[in-house]
């Protein structure tokens, strides 16, 4: 029973999924998020597109390909920072809302020691996804379901819930009378019905979300010989990922028809959900890279890096609240007229303004692998002039994987088998392209574009919205013997969907359509010794 109360709440914190393990738990969105990695490095590199597979002598390399260690002559050291200005715009039929967010933060760091050996050792620090953003979003007279059609079906099937053990929305919607047992009296019921038979006048919510996903290097790259270096390194990556979700409803009268008249019911003026989930991990990974220096002209680079493996721990809660316009009204009627139930006195029509949250936070914990990858580049130089260069990288989106799941709330285990169903056969294997070009402007001063493509994991027959993103990129740099500050402009171009809650009945439900719009500015600044 506990365990099924857990599931209750999961079927609201994480939209389109399901009651239980014949059906998703809804983890495997947590695996797709956080296997994704964004543009990553430090100003040189992104103004590149992110491409470096094959170019060697950057701080980037323990992330990219550690085998460019091997192309340091001296010791550096070097930090990055970014401003990005974030908008995203959420639109359903003829409404839409837009929200943008300024956020500041240190992407990367480090330093590589050049011994007197022929290779190079660094330890450096990389953030792989920034979480910083806000999408809110709004519908008026959409004539689309009430959120409490979905309360109604998460209680359906199980007995009445305890009003002192309450762990989901459902079971809260349970004792504020929005969702009501069809016969309270047998205590073997398990069927219920939805009080609210009205669509909201307006309906209006927010998802916000903090934290990043960062991972620390140490690497070693060394030359083989005039042609050809080698390289390794160990990630320790780490995210913190946090969540708040507000949805509200607002509504002017509820009613029925029976026999072509109409008859008022309670309405609920507001019904207000607040979620909120927090998820932190720390995992391990390793790289191994080549680069094969072909002539001066022409370089190549390949990487392999294994699966990342982490432990995740989630922690989740929730506060449902109601605002009734009376506290009773005639259900005995109501069941007899609408629903063609024979009455008895536990049908009170009693409804209760108020309050409702879980008894005390959700925790579970598993272990996540996300995907290897693997992915080769090549970088063509015009004498001092400039270069190009391209990467393609493959991320094997099929193999992610959840396991061994324990609820410490309910001490008890949490199996995944409908989640990495959908991990293997929704999802595929992908290729990441990032290109990018310097031309030497002078002596110190170099000009920068480039471009990258992350197309969507999910094949297409099982998404509504393609999530594909697209990284347009320039940026300038000044060097000189000692020193090196670079700069990055980067466009970050994606769209996604969202729906507030999900119905396994086939009624209308509310779906926004949103736009991710992302500016940045990056800088390093870097000094060799």
């Amino acid at each position: 029973m506990k365990n099924k109360q857990t599931i209750f709440f999961f079927l609201l914190l994480l939209p389109f999924s399901a009651l239980a393990q014949i059906e998703p738990i809804g983890f495997y969105k947590d695996a797709v998020r956080f296997s994704k990695n964004e543009l990553g490095g430090d100003a040189r590199i992104q103004a590149l597109g992110g491409s470096g597979i094959s170019l060697g002598g950057n701080m980037s390399n323990a992330y990219l390909n550690p085998a460019g260690l091997a192309f340091y002559r001296k010791s550096e050291m070097s930090i990055t920072g970014v401003v990005s200005i974030n908008q995203t715009t959420a639109t359903n039929n003829t409404d839409f809302s837009t929200e943008k967010n300024t956020n500041f933060n240190l992407p990367q760091f480090g330093f590589v020691i050049k011994g007197e050996s022929k290779g190079a050792f660094s330890i450096s620090f990389n953030q792989l996804q920034n979480f910083n953003n806000t999408t809110s979003y709004f519908g008026r007279n959409d004539g689309l379901s009430s959120i409490t059609k979905e309360f109604t079906e998460a209680n359906y099937g199980y007995y009445a819930p305890d009003p002192n053990w309450i762990f989901s929305p459902a079971e809260a919607a349970y004792q504020l009378g929005l969702v009501r047992a069809v016969d309270p009296s047998d205590p073997d019921n398990y069927d219920y019905y939805n009080l609210v038979n009205t669509a909201p006048d307006s309906r209006s919510g927010y998802i916000e979300t903090r934290g990043g996903h960062y991972q620390f290097d140490v690497g070693y790259g060394e030359q083989i010989n005039n042609q050809l270096s080698w390289g390794v390194s160990v990630g320790i990556p780490y995210f913190n990922y946090n969540m708040t979700r507000y949805y509200e409803e607002n509504q002017s009268r509820n009613y029925y028809v029976i026999n072509g008249v109409e008859k008022d019911l309670p309405t609920p003026e507001y019904i207000g959900l607040n979620e909120s989930i927090r998820s932190e991990s720390i995992g391990i990974n390793a790289k191994l890279g080549l680069i094969y220096k072909q002539s001066d002209r022409l370089r190549l680079g390949f990487t392999f890096e294994t699966p990342t493996f982490y432990r995740v721990t989630d922690q989740s809660s929730f506060r449902l609240a109601t605002q009734w316009d009376t506290n009773s009204f005639d259900e005995k009627s109501f069941v007899q007229d609408f629903l063609g139930v024979t009455p008895n006195d536990s049908h009170t029509g009693a409804v209760t303004s108020g309050t409702e949250s879980s008894v005390y936070p959700l925790q579970t914990s598993y272990n996540l692998r996300t995907p290897m990858k693997a992915s080769i580049g090549a970088s063509y130089f015009f004498g001092k002039s400039g270069f190009i260069t391209f990467d393609a990288e493959y991320v094997a989106y099929n193999q992610m994987k959840i396991s061994n799941g324990y609820d410490v709330t309910f001490d008890s285990d949490v199996d995944f088998i409908a989640d990495n169903d959908i991990l293997s056969e929704e999802h595929k294997g992908r290729v990441n392209i990032r290109t990018g070009a310097e031309y030497r402007l002078n002596k110190n001063f170099y000009l920068r574009g480039g471009y990258a493509y992350y197309p969507d994991p999910t094949e297409a027959e099982y998404r509504d919205v393609d999530q594909s993103t697209q990284y347009i990129t320039g940026g300038l740099g000044y060097r000189n013997a000692n020193f090196f500050i670079d700069f990055a402009f980067i466009n970050t171009q994606s769209n996604s969907s969202y729906q507030p809650f999900q119905l396994y009945a086939p009624d209308p439900v509310p779906v926004y359509d949103i736009d991710n719009n992302t500016n940045q500015v990056v800088f390093t600044l870097g000094k060799s010794f």
